[in-house]
């Protein structure tokens, strides 16, 4: 998989079921499952559709014209990610180490990486909130088991950074060779 998606057709754009918020970089990024890319020949006829993932970065707008090879959206193929939608301050609830969350050593980044394990204790319900200025809570998100924190307790955060990441169920199943 690649993750730049280009058109492989000239066409016109047609964005069905797509939603987007504005990232840091001014960039439009997903934030609904099940998007779909249709590209119109000029009489109308649809002659190709690209289905979009939640969390890719947009690139075109409904009603542009493309030429193939144009780039439609980039996305990760190996990680779901989890978005912030909204702006402001992450507070951690029962994210408690050991409890919820292991500590693991990534010896390809060289770095330690947060992962989200069921909770042993039933009472706790791990949850990423989000704070506005008043501190009063702006979003609310549950990070899956198995997703790796990519924030902080205490974090600045925007709309489309990412606050967890989980593997694709089809990148776990391949080996060294890529079968």
């Amino acid at each position: 998989k690649e993750p730049q998606v280009r058109a492989k057709t000239r066409g016109k754009v047609e964005l069905r079921n797509i939603f987007t918020i504005t990232d840091q970089n001014k960039e439009q990024v997903t934030v609904r499952r099940n998007g779909v890319i249709n590209i119109y020949n000029d009489d109308g006829r649809r002659l190709k559709q690209y289905l979009v993932p939640y969390g890719a970065t947009l690139y075109v707008k409904d009603k542009e014209v493309v030429n193939d090879s144009s780039i439609l959206y980039e996305w990760d193929p190996y990680n779901d990610a989890i978005l912030a939608q909204k702006k402001g301050v992450i507070k951690f609830v029962d994210i408690k180490e050991e409890l919820t969350f292991v500590e693991d050593f990534d010896e390809t980044t060289n770095q330690r990486t947060r992962v989200i394990i069921e909770a042993k204790n039933r009472k706790l319900s791990p949850r990423i909130l989000i704070t506005g200025k008043d501190g009063k809570k702006v979003d609310d998100i549950v990070p899956p088991v198995g997703s790796f924190l990519q924030v902080k307790e205490g974090d600045a955060v925007h709309p489309g950074q990412i606050l967890a990441k989980k593997l694709r169920e089809s990148s776990k199943s391949r080996d060294i060779t890529g079968g």
